[in-house]
């Protein structure tokens, strides 16, 4: 160690920068100094420490010299990134399970439709609970929370901007498409005139027939392009 600096023990060229920056600002300022993160190569071994930087008085020399402390990050650092990694991908799954689920419940909706027109009055029920439960995902999805009916370890986080306006077509598509499903749920007694539909029911019916298939193309768009970002989250992850 004798008649060595730092630079003997470093070959990275920016790690020994901070070193030799970080120790000209200590003894410039008399102030100790903390890298929450200092990255530190030797021996072909990356490390990652937090390191406090304390200037002193030698009483032997009277010179200023320094004292550091180095606490080694790397194995914490290193679970917590595998930690956040397996939450990522934990969440990835249970939001494809419920934009999944939602595909299926638009499909519903439409089925319990065409019944109630067609005087199954016992679907009112099933339509209405399927109408609630996709407008409860739709809100779990965007603003985050605990999904009904799907296992999750814990709340989702609010929808990320870059997603927010796959989300948004979703949303007009889906408000014209409950509305009219409202109207055959509430209004069934008036379905048909003269043993003919009425015309706002069979309004209704067009409404759902047309946007059906839209909303399943725009979740089917959500899922890919929620797909592409998490798995460039976890990419960031990894770096």
């Amino acid at each position: 160690l004798i008649g060595k600096d730092d630079s003997h023990f470093v070959s990275n060229e920016k790690e020994w920068e901070v070193i030799r920056d970080s120790d000209e600002k200590v003894l410039n300022s008399d102030k100790p100094l903390e890298l929450p993160l200092q990255q530190l190569t030797t021996a072909g071994k990356s490390y990652i420490f937090k390191t406090t930087k304390i200037p002193f008085v030698n009483q032997v020399t009277g010179k200023k010299n320094i004292l550091g402390v180095s606490v080694d990050l790397t194995e914490k650092l290193s679970l917590e990134k595998n930690l956040l990694l397996q939450k990522k991908i934990n969440e990835n799954h249970v939001v494809l399970n419920v934009t999944g689920r939602q595909r299926m419940l638009s499909q519903k909706i439409g089925f319990y439709c065409e019944a109630m027109i067609r005087g199954k009055k016992q679907h009112a029920i099933l339509l209405r609970g399927a109408i609630e439960l996709h407008e409860h995902t739709m809100q779990v999805i965007r603003y985050g929370g605990m999904p009904m009916g799907i296992a999750c370890d814990a709340p989702l986080e609010p929808l990320h901007e870059e997603l927010i306006p796959n989300m948004e077509k979703i949303e007009a598509v889906w408000r014209v498409y409950k509305k009219a499903a409202e109207d055959i749920l509430y209004f069934s007694s008036t379905h048909m005139v003269n043993g003919n539909l009425h015309e706002d029911t069979e309004k209704n019916i067009t409404i759902i027939e047309d946007n059906g298939e839209k909303l399943l193309t725009l979740n089917n768009d959500f899922m890919s392009a929620y797909v592409e970002y998490t798995n460039s989250q976890k990419m960031e992850v990894f770096k």
